[in-house]
C-alpha cells in the first residue's frame, strides 16, 4: 500500500498546505482573468458588514460573493470542481 494510510503524517500535512496555497493562487488567477467588471456583474457581495464579517484587503479581493447569473454559476462550479478534484487526487490518489 502506498496510500495515505501508511504515509508519514508530516507528508500528509505538507500536501494539505500545498493544496491550500494552490487553491488561493488558483482563485487569485481566476479573479485576475475574469476582471473586476465581470465579477461585479456575475456575483453579488454582502451589502452590510459588521465587526464579525469584515475582511482585509486580500480577503475582500478574493471574496466573490454568491453567483447570481449563469456565467457566475459556471465559474463557481468550475473553481470548486478543479480545487476539490485536484486536491482529492493529490492527497489520496498520488502515491507518497
Amino acid at each position: 500500500m502506498t496510500g495515505i494510510e501508511t504515509a508519514d503524517p508530516s507528508l500528509v500535512v505538507n500536501r494539505i498546505l500545498i493544496i491550500m496555497v494552490g487553491a488561493f493562487l488558483y482563485i487569485y488567477a481566476i479573479s485576475f482573468a475574469i476582471g473586476q467588471e465581470r465579477r461585479e456583474k456575475w456575483f453579488h457581495k454582502r451589502k452590510h458588514y459588521t465587526f464579525f464579517n469584515k475582511r482585509g484587503f486580500l480577503g475582500e479581493y478574493l471574496n466573490y460573493g454568491y453567483p447570481c447569473t449563469v456565467p457566475g454559476f459556471l465559474v463557481a462550479i468550475l473553481m470548486y470542481g478543479v480545487i476539490f478534484g485536484v486536491g482529492y487526487w493529490y492527497l489520496f490518489k498520488l502515491p507518497y
